[in-house]
């Protein structure tokens, strides 16, 4: 047969520290369903993690609530809300990461601004935006939740936020491992 290619993984060519594939097959951006295809060579074993919710999790840790089995719809629940689950998951993210509100008005219609703004208080965001400003301010970078200085060439207050949760995130699946 024919010898499969190895994946070459960098981490510093992004901001946040997140893993890239340098060369190789994209197994990092694979869909799902190609997953099971995968096959480890020389009789080894392959294994998968996911670390469900990650980033919208460690949003909520920061903002100081608890973290239930179904992330989604915990946040579903204190915002007092019954729109499907799907919906809510799109309005986290948007939040979270400055989105396009016509994103989330496709699904919900002309309530997504209160929706969304339901979920930025929900989240604190507006408080740690104003944080994570003060600190670029005051140190010219900012640090994650582990303390590792993160550098962005973007100040504004949503790449900020975003760069946090993600090199939050990214350090944490690491030490998972």
């Amino acid at each position: 047969g024919v010898a499969p290619k190895r994946v070459k993984y960098g981490m510093a060519s992004t901001t946040t520290g997140r893993l890239t594939v340098k060369s190789g097959p994209q197994i990092l951006t694979l869909p799902a369903v190609a997953r099971k295809y995968i096959q480890p060579s020389n009789g080894g074993s392959l294994y998968m993690s996911d670390l469900r919710s990650l980033e919208p999790r460690i949003a909520a840790y920061v903002a100081g609530k608890a973290i239930g089995e179904d992330f989604y719809r915990d946040i579903q629940a204190a915002i007092g809300t019954s729109l499907p689950r799907k919906v809510i998951k799109l309005a986290i993210l948007s939040s979270m990461y400055g989105a396009s509100k016509k994103t989330v008005a496709k699904e919900v219609g002309a309530d997504a601004n209160q929706l969304v703004n339901r979920v930025r208080d929900y989240l604190d965001i507006v408080s740690v935006t104003r944080s994570l400003t003060s600190e670029l301010m005051q140190f010219g970078h900012i640090k994650n939740m582990f303390g590792r200085p993160v550098f962005s060439g973007d100040v504004s207050s949503t790449t900020l936020y975003s760069h946090f949760i993600q090199s939050s995130a990214n350090d944490l699946a690491l030490s998972a491992f």
